[in-house]
């Protein structure tokens, strides 16, 4: 039976470094994209040493022109590359998951990737509504927010490339994934309430977030 050839970008992520894992485990060839200096290169590094299914590549999403060599040969993509919540400017993540998004579909549809599965968010649909159940069938919905509003581009892009293509695709909205490796989320939890001041959205309109466990996800 012939493996399939999987292409993870952001490879060394929270989400990306476990689907990598998840991916050889379960038999099949995969090549883990990354930033050239990214501090997860390392670590993908180590893993290549141990699964000779897996080989590391090094290139900016944002330059279409590196991506061509890393999608020859492939079969599948896994794009879990983003900017997430931080204080960048609005035009980053432009770059990282707009125009980056872009990027990769266009070099998979350039290579007749099969499927490509894009790793979105909940926040695309908004802020429930009192009384609103969100589902995948809820419309997207803006938040003027840079993060929730390039990841709502990203889908449109990819919704828009594959229409009138070959190429099949699937959208995931996780909510705040959660376990071993998360670099972000609890850790961030941690130091606000070590430094008593916790963040809220609403203070006097408490939402219930959905949490998913990392390897639940993958």
């Amino acid at each position: 039976m012939n493996k399939n050839t999987i292409l993870v970008t952001g490879a060394g992520g929270f989400v990306g470094f476990a689907t990598v894992k998840k991916l050889l485990s379960s038999g099949h060839r995969v090549r883990a994209l990354e930033l050239p200096a990214s501090p997860y290169v390392e670590a993908l590094k180590l893993l290549a040493q141990q699964h000779s299914d897996l080989t590391l590549h090094t290139a900016n999403i944002c330059n279409s022109q590196e991506l061509e060599p890393v999608l020859q040969g492939v079969t599948h993509v896994i794009h879990s590359a983003a900017l997430l919540n931080s204080i960048a400017p609005k035009s980053t993540f432009e770059a990282v998951n707009v125009l980056g998004a872009k990027n990769v579909i266009e070099a998979a549809k350039q290579a007749n990737v099969e499927r490509f599965l894009l790793v979105s968010t909940s926040d695309v649909f908004g802020i429930p509504r009192p009384g609103e159940i969100i589902s995948e069938t809820t419309p997207y919905r803006s938040w003027g927010e840079p993060y929730a509003d390039t990841k709502i581009a990203a889908c449109e892009l990819l919704k828009s490339a594959c229409a009138n293509h070959d190429m099949e695709f699937s959208i995931i909205y996780p909510g705040w994934v959660y376990g071993p490796g998360d670099k972000q989320f609890f850790p961030a939890i941690i130091d606000m309430l070590r430094d008593k001041d916790v963040f809220l959205w609403h203070r006097d309109k408490p939402y219930a977030i959905d949490f998913i466990f990392i390897e639940d996800l993958v």
